[in-house]
């Protein structure tokens, strides 16, 4: 009961996290660009669309220890040393999992993201941009600010 509680938080906590870091980064690229936007919407939504099972299945295909795309990239690369069994060795089970939920469930919210950035007015970035701000400053975070605790 301990464990299944501990592996539900850690679980629960990674996928808030990254889920979300992932989807503010990914929104803001695709928000930069101006050519094949909507072809980017698309390729970052589509994981979102797809049925659990199959998201299972592809992400067992790529994890295989014996015949997975990574374990072959990595051996190809070679960097055999790194070649584990991602999904059978509970050291790296967990990390796997969380990784191809992350990748299954950004796309919903890198959406949502993007409509609130698209929703800022241009000239509030333009008067960001000539006051001086930087990434982090035009986004509304300043670290500074945020070390200094205000």
């Amino acid at each position: 009961m301990h464990n299944a509680l501990k592996n539900t938080m850690i679980m629960t906590l990674s996928l808030v996290v990254l889920e979300n870091i992932a989807a503010i980064a990914l929104a803001m690229m695709v928000d930069k660009v101006r050519c094949f936007r909507n072809l980017f919407r698309s390729v970052f939504y589509f994981p979102t669309l797809l049925s659990g099972i199959v998201m299972g299945f592809v992400w067992a295909m790529i994890l295989n220890y014996n015949f997975g795309v990574l374990n072959q990239i990595l051996e190809s690369a070679r960097l055999g040393s790194w070649i584990v069994d991602w999904l059978g060795n509970p050291k790296y089970a967990m990390l796997s999992i969380i990784l191809s939920t992350v990748w299954k469930g950004a796309g919903y919210y890198i959406i949502i993201y993007l409509a609130g950035l698209q929703g800022i007015p241009q000239e509030l970035n333009e008067a960001a941009s000539i006051d001086g701000a930087g990434g982090w400053q035009s986004f509304g975070i300043s670290p500074s600010r945020c070390l200094q605790g205000r």
